[in-house]
């Protein structure tokens, strides 16, 4: 799906194949096949991960991050597509919210957003529209404040929501706070070295390739790695 962001980041079958085997081998050993095979899948994503993220640019990471995390959760059966459709586009009718703005400070889309959010069903948000309309002053001190992702939900909606929901509260809100609360959200999923792509180490690129595979540097200006790449030739044995 990356490749969608940039033709760039497209990974064959093959160099998949070798992420695979490469985690079977540093994977934990246990005895019992459970928790042997929850090993492989928690090395083999982190592998995965690093992998990737190694031939990103920098500004696509957390995104890389974000596709990889709602992947997981869709193989458990943790994510509801409407949800997922909502936090990506948002409420795309053209005509007016059914119910009107109660107060000015509410973004105009941000309520559009709202009334789209309180219609998806099962969800804690059918209310939503009212507990806002009864509560201004706690929603809007939450909204104003400098990081409202990283304090409770106002109201019954800090235990009530899943992870995913509070981002798609979030989004009508403060859309300007979503790449935050992105980093939250993963790393309340998978963990933080999920939001800390690895420092490249050609060790570990050499490692992670094969003979059958080039490795290509795309170099931005000033950068030289001719220099590290002679040290690691040295270090391997095949400097001068």
């Amino acid at each position: 799906d990356m490749s969608v962001v940039n033709s760039m980041y497209q990974y064959s079958l093959s160099a998949y194949l070798e992420v695979f085997d490469m985690s079977l081998r540093r994977s934990l050993p246990d005895s019992f096949l459970g928790k042997r095979l929850q090993n492989i899948v928690d090395t083999l994503t982190l592998n995965v991960y690093n992998y990737a993220t190694t031939g990103l640019f920098e500004k696509d990471k957390l995104l890389f991050s974000f596709q990889l995390t709602v992947k997981l959760l869709e193989a458990e059966g943790k994510m509801v597509q409407e949800e997922l459709d909502f936090f990506v586009k948002g409420n795309l009718s053209l005509e007016k919210a059914s119910v009107a703005k109660p107060f000015a400070w509410i973004p105009e889309q941000g309520w559009q957003d709202l009334v789209r959010l309180a219609e998806i069903p099962k969800t804690p948000f059918a209310s939503l529209l009212k507990d806002i309309q009864q509560n201004e002053a706690v929603w809007k001190t939450w909204s104003n404040l400098e990081a409202p992702e990283s304090v409770p939900l106002p109201l019954q909606y800090e235990t009530a929501v899943s992870p995913f929901q509070r981002l798609c509260l979030l989004r009508c809100f403060r859309v300007d706070r979503v790449y935050r609360a992105i980093v939250n959200f993963v790393t309340n999923v998978l963990g933080e070295r999920f939001v800390q792509p690895p420092v490249i180490r050609f060790e570990a690129v050499h490692e992670a390739s094969t003979a059958k595979g080039p490795i290509v540097f795309i170099l931005s200006a000033g950068s030289d790695p001719a220099g590290d790449l002679m040290k690691l030739a040295e270090k391997m044995g095949f400097g001068e």
